[in-house]
């Protein structure tokens, strides 16, 4: 994304629906709950973007 001159990024986290892609303990309407992907993908891609803001 840097490398593409990208400065920033915008996700919907939450759809109108109100299934979220991030693991939440108001309803299990989220992506951890009801795929088998367990682990927090926002956390995962705000990472990735502070090490590609570091570097």
């Amino acid at each position: 994304m840097h490398a593409a001159g990208m400065r920033y990024l915008v996700i919907t986290a939450k759809h109108h629906d109100w299934f979220a892609r991030y693991p939440s303990r108001v309803s299990d309407l989220n992506l951890a709950a009801v795929s088998r992907f367990p682990r927090d993908s926002m956390a995962e891609l705000r990472n990735v973007c502070d090490n590609l803001a570091s570097s």
